[in-house]
């Protein structure tokens, strides 16, 4: 049986900053080959081009010693056609980044994001109800960085994905 504070440390309120499990990313990244990683930092961007959460630049990286830098963040810059998501889950944070997916897929673009399930929050019913795919995790995901697995269920929600 889990320890169940050892858990709870692993998954301190107030972290947002987990890393994507590398299995689930390249697992959906074989099919959709994203091109930007939305919500990353430096050291957990799973795309040659992202955002970060928490400064006003793009990296762009061009070779191994050049990265161009272009001042925007990820909720006031513009996404790419294939867009990979896993938003900081903090309460007052997700629903912006959620929103954002929804609008840039009714600019034609996919999104595809990895979420908690939380079907009673108000951006869920807003925003997640209306995407084109959703799959649910079967079992709590391992976030990078962590010990333990996640105290919450993930699924994967798909904006933009056409027929």
């Amino acid at each position: 049986m889990a320890d169940l504070n050892k858990t709870r440390k692993n998954h301190k309120i107030g972290r947002q900053d987990w890393q994507t499990p590398q299995h689930v990313f390249d697992h959906w990244n074989n099919i959709f080959n994203f091109t930007l990683d939305a919500a990353a930092s430096k050291e957990n961007a799973l795309c040659w081009q992202y955002y970060t959460t928490d400064d006003l630049y793009q990296h762009i990286k061009l070779t191994d010693d050049h990265v161009l830098l272009h001042c925007t963040d990820g909720l006031i810059g513009l996404w790419d056609d294939r867009t990979w998501l896993n938003p900081p889950y903090g309460r007052g944070e997700i629903e912006k980044w959620v929103e954002k997916a929804y609008s840039q897929s009714k600019e034609g673009k996919l999104i595809c994001c990895l979420l908690p399930v939380s079907t009673s929050s108000k951006w869920w019913q807003n925003y997640v109800t209306k995407a084109d795919f959703i799959y649910y995790y079967p079992k709590r995901l391992r976030f990078g960085g962590a010990t333990e697995n996640a105290t919450f269920d993930n699924a994967i929600v798909i904006f933009g994905l056409k027929p």
